[in-house]
């Protein structure tokens, strides 16, 4: 429901109203332009006071010499005027020159007048001034008024004030000259700074669009990121359903297809024993070794669902590996002999000491491996080396299975670990299987931390390469290979024992194979009638299937441990056709004490019949 919500909220298209993002950014932006327009508001009456103040400059430096010719006539008027008391006259005509010669300093020595000093006016008139004040001071100085020299000296004063008039027009026409030029520049750059503040404004809107429509996209990006979310959740989810179904189906289909074997086999095991002709031993052999190998690859087929699912869960054990390499040996020395090939067991045989590893699943691999050797090795021999270097705390093993066989080519060596693959897959192969042992095994030695090569050339045999690191196991006794915890190895006399099985030819054969045995026999059809009987009866052991209708075996092995007193403690064997994953941890978790698989073999079942206790 989620999902679909997720999904449904993750697939709503965009509204196209923009969002508090975009306000912001168009807020900011508009602040952003409100502050260019201010600066460029300001910086146009910079410009403006700048003419101004240019303006300003010309007009002082037009007034000074202005000033200067204004002086002039206001002297020599002084000079000419004789109404007015010596004394007064002599005063006025002071005060008169010291302003003129004031006028005549700042002509030489203003600032504002630097731009005019180029000017042939200015250079003319300049030498006669400085020599005229030069000429009169001393007269002034000493109050000489009367002296003849100031006929020539007002007339060369009178003569001076055209110049005067020249040099003005001459600062005239260079003040506007010069205002004109600053008037342009400030204009000038004024245009340059409202092109940069229009171009400022007009990068800044396109900013804010671009990044308005990258927020839009990245909107579309995140919702379509969730609804891609949505869906591999989705498909995760769907995955595992189909993971769970393919576990449960295969579940039901191990159970239903080992139930049947049970009987096939059980009763073919039934019937070797029984006075038969030498034709009827052969059909019987024939039928056993189809059974055999059906078997072998449903197990293959289930062994390749536990890999893939990862609920391989590996059971080390202390074992002594020379005796296990030589168990195994001896396992398939029969098939090999029946080639007439022979299994040389060579190499590092001394004792080791136990160390801690799965012995099922070693044996598994190198069942595998030699009965790959015996299948493609027509003459010859087989020879598995050991190789054993001491690491530490633990034992570092190479063990090589090197045979005489038809050997494999390089484009066989790379497919040969693969799944579903087989060196010769024309339709005239001479040899079966389900293209699924190597790749098993190899599974199986990397995930027991270690690795399975190969090596081989057409018509030179092939070696396989097992790698493997075990720990060093300290126990004071070691437990005989193949014993199963908890219970021992044979019954002491015969036995009163429940079965609990739905299935009638299942049922028929394990009561035959107990009967030859010599022990009792009981049924139930159910967990129902199991917990009934287990109630009512004293057994010594329960063989208790775990599929079964009404109550399932689990369900009715937890009941029967809750009742009181010896027949809640009675010994429960789960025998089942189940072999999924974990369905031995579930037995074990209800309370059973050992876990059987079908099809039953006799030496399983002599495992696990416990020992009787004697009458005193």
């Amino acid at each position: 429901m989620q999902a679909h919500e997720a999904a449904s909220e993750a697939s709503r298209p965009l509204g196209l109203a923009p969002s508090r993002f975009f306000w912001a950014l168009m807020l900011l932006a508009s602040l952003v332009i409100a502050a260019l327009v201010v600066a460029t508001t300001v910086q146009w009456r910079q410009a403006q006071a700048l003419e101004a103040a240019a303006r300003l400059q010309e007009d002082s430096m037009t007034s000074l010499i202005t000033n200067l010719e204004r002086e002039m006539w206001r002297f020599d008027a002084a000079m000419g005027r004789t109404t007015a008391s010596a004394q007064s006259l002599s005063q006025e005509r002071s005060l008169r020159f010291d302003i003129l010669l004031s006028r005549v300093n700042l002509l030489l020595n203003n600032p504002s007048l630097s731009r005019v000093q180029h000017r042939e006016e200015y250079r003319a008139l300049v030498p006669r001034l400085e020599a005229w004040v030069a000429v009169s001071t001393p007269l002034v100085d000493g109050q000489d008024w009367s002296s003849p020299a100031w006929a020539g000296l007002l007339q060369t004063l009178r003569q001076m004030m055209p110049d005067v008039q020249a040099l003005n027009t001459a600062s005239d026409i260079v003040m506007g000259e010069w205002v004109h030029h600053q008037v342009l520049t400030v204009r000038k750059q004024s245009q340059w700074i409202g092109w940069l503040t229009v171009a400022q404004i007009v990068g800044l809107l396109l900013g804010a669009v671009g990044l308005y429509v990258h927020e839009r996209k990245q909107n579309q990006a995140q919702r379509a990121q969730a609804l891609l979310h949505v869906e591999l959740v989705q498909a995760k989810q769907q995955a595992e359903s189909a993971n769970v179904g393919k576990s449960r189906f295969l579940s039901n289909m191990s159970h239903e297809l080992r139930t049947p074997f049970n009987g096939i086999l059980g009763m073919l095991g039934l019937l070797e024993k029984t006075a038969t002709s030498a034709q009827q031993s052969d059909l019987i052999q024939t039928a056993k070794g189809s059974a055999g190998h059906l078997l072998n690859v449903l197990n293959d087929v289930l062994d390749v669902s536990a890999l893939e699912a990862g609920k391989v869960v590996l059971r080390p054990e202390p074992i002594d590996m020379p005796i296990l390499l030589q168990d195994v040996r001896n396992t398939w020395l029969v098939h090999a002999q029946a080639k007439g090939l022979p299994i040389h067991l060579v190499g590092d045989l001394q004792a080791q000491g136990l160390v801690l590893v799965d012995p099922a699943r070693l044996r598994q691999i190198l069942g595998n491996v030699l009965g790959n050797a015996i299948k493609y090795t027509a003459k010859g021999h087989i020879e598995v080396r050991v190789k054993c270097e001491p690491d530490g705390d633990q034992l570092r093993w190479c063990l090589d299975v090197a045979d005489t066989g038809e050997g494999m080519s390089e484009v066989t060596l790379k497919g040969l670990f693969q799944r579903f693959y087989w060196g010769d897959a024309s339709l005239t192969r001479s040899q079966s299987g389900s293209g699924l042992g190597l790749q098993i095994a190899r599974s199986l030695a990397k995930l027991m931390g270690g690795d399975l090569v190969a090596h081989s050339a057409l018509g030179q045999g092939s070696v396989f390469s097992l790698h493997l690191d075990t720990p060093r196991a300290v126990v004071h006794d070691r437990p005989a290979l193949g014993a199963l915890q908890g219970v021992p190895d044979q019954a002491s006399e015969a036995l009163h024992v429940l079965v609990a099985e739905d299935h009638p030819v299942n049922r028929k054969v394990v009561g035959l194979l107990l009967q030859s045995m010599g022990h009792q026999v009981s049924f139930a059809e159910d967990g129902q009638q199991a917990l009934v009987q287990a109630t009512q009866f004293d057994f010594d052991l329960v063989l208790m299937d775990i599929h079964m209708p009404v109550m399932d075996g689990l369900t009715s092995t937890r009941q029967i441990r809750q009742l009181p007193g010896a027949r809640g403690q009675v010994p429960i064997v789960a025998l089942t056709a189940d072999v999924m994953h974990d369905a031995a941890d579930q037995a074990m978790a209800a309370g059973m004490n050992a876990f059987l698989t079908k099809p039953l073999q006799k030496t399983q079942l002599q495992a696990v019949l416990p020992r009787k206790p004697q009458s005193a």
